[in-house]
């Protein structure tokens, strides 16, 4: 007599994987809904650089303060990456995003409070850092929940074209936080921006729990016992693969894997340089001109950009370019852009050259979006939250790096050129692993 017990069936949300594909309608739906939700993310993050001159004074910070200040986000980001990741392959992107946008949302609403309620320098510094490291934690899971939902809820030939345009929002919050930030910042007090996006986060957060209450349904699971039967009705039923791990270890052994990775890790390195640091660059370097010019233009360009790349990327494969090739195509047009510019700001004297050499950074590096997350698409279609999620958690360590790493350059140097001449030599590295590695076929 068999001493094993019988399985257990529990009834839970069903997993995007279980419900067909976005038609055209819910596609557009969707896609604005991401694209607003992602835009307030960004203007969260960026809040702090946005204001890091104004606090830097009101607390007597020096620019190792702010360089840890800035950069604690970028410790707690990629704690959940993978976890978020790979529960949102198996739930639903969209049930993990909203919870955590409530999470972040209170975190941000909170900044301004906790600022207060220490006497010290160091102890505000420590607190505001601390603070910075919540908010990373809990925005962690965005990116990898939403490259999950798009790639199994859209259809093989849009794919590209939506997840670029869904990215392009990180730049859109950008400008909203350059553009409406700055003019509550220059008629308000600092802690109005905190408290202005962190309630739309969390209205950002009930519309979508509301949004997707109605397009879910429930499904049984089967948790297996340990009779042999049990475990082959599982197979056969498909209930396993709601239960397989992550093949973390086939992913590791794979080059194209790795061309990726280090790729996506050189082009958020740049990014967080240029998100972090444009602010405080051109304050101190061009005193005296509208914030609003050099917070805005770059992100701004940067929008249409990222939506671009997209297109083009869906269109090289739609005339018959092999996927791999035609993401190595437009990461090259990536990486000349970023590299050149970077190059040629940090000899440049004037404030507008400077303006447009930053403009075109920030478009190049926007345009990275139609090479590197529709690559994870390509290599891993059944993982790619997962996956998303392990290039993330390290790419983000890179944002706590370089931000920390520009701020003790710049105490100790003052130097901007040796700081962007050092960021476009990584993203020189980083073209050419993807170049020579990079794949467009599946490896999971």
């Amino acid at each position: 007599m068999s001493s094993s017990q019988p399985p257990l069936k529990i009834a839970v949300d069903s997993g995007h994987a279980d419900t067909p594909v976005w038609n055209a309608k819910e596609r557009r739906q969707w896609v604005a809904t991401l694209f607003l939700g992602s835009m307030v993310v960004f203007a969260a993050r960026t809040i702090m650089p946005l204001c890091a001159v104004t606090v830097a004074n009101e607390f007597g910070w020096d620019k190792t303060d702010m360089g840890l200040v800035l950069g604690c986000f970028f410790w707690g980001y990629p704690v959940f990456q993978i976890v978020g990741g790979y529960l949102s392959d198996r739930i639903g992107g969209e049930l993990v995003m909203y919870r955590a946008a409530a999470v972040w949302s209170v975190v941000t609403i909170a900044t301004p409070h906790i600022a207060y309620m220490y006497p010290s320098k160091q102890a505000t510094v420590y607190s505001m850092a601390f603070l910075r490291f919540l908010l990373g934690l809990a925005q962690g899971v965005h990116y990898p929940s939403l490259t999950s939902l798009i790639t199994s809820k859209v259809e093989t030939g849009k794919k590209a074209v939506t997840l670029t345009t869904v990215f392009a929002a990180g730049q859109a919050g950008t400008v909203l936080t350059g553009s409406v930030g700055s003019i509550i910042l220059h008629r308000f007090h600092w802690s109005t921006i905190f408290y202005f996006f962190g309630s739309l986060g969390l209205i950002w957060a009930i519309v979508v729990r509301i949004f997707s209450k109605h397009s879910r349904r429930k499904k049984l699971v089967t948790i297996p016992s340990s009779s042999r039967k049990d475990k082959d009705d599982l197979k056969k039923t498909g209930g396993d693969s709601y239960l397989h791990g992550f093949p973390i270890g086939i992913l590791c052994s794979k080059a194209p894997f790795w061309g990726l990775f280090i790729a996506h890790i050189c082009t958020g390195y740049y990014f967080f340089i240029l998100l972090n640091w444009i602010p405080t660059y051109f304050t101190e370097v061009y005193p005296g001109h509208k914030g609003w010019v050099f917070n805005v233009a770059p992100w701004l360009v940067a929008i249409p950009s990222s939506i671009l790349s997209g297109y083009l990327s869906g269109q090289l494969v739609k005339a018959g370019c092999a996927p791999g090739k035609a993401r190595k195509i437009v990461f090259s047009l990536c990486s000349f852009g970023m590299v050149s510019s970077l190059v040629l700001v940090s000899f440049t004297t004037g404030y507008n050259t400077a303006l447009v050499l930053m403009v075109i950074a920030a478009g190049s590096q926007a345009f990275a979006n139609g090479a590197l997350p529709v690559n994870i698409q390509d290599i891993a279609p059944k993982h790619a939250g997962a996956v998303f999620g392990v290039l993330n958690t390290v790419g983000a360590l890179q944002g706590f790096i370089g931000s920390y790493a520009a701020g003790y350059i710049l105490h100790y140097s003052e130097s901007w050129a040796t700081v962007f001449c050092s960021t476009a030599a990584i993203a020189f590295f980083g073209w050419t692993m993807f170049t020579c590695f990079a794949s467009g076929k599946p490896i999971l």
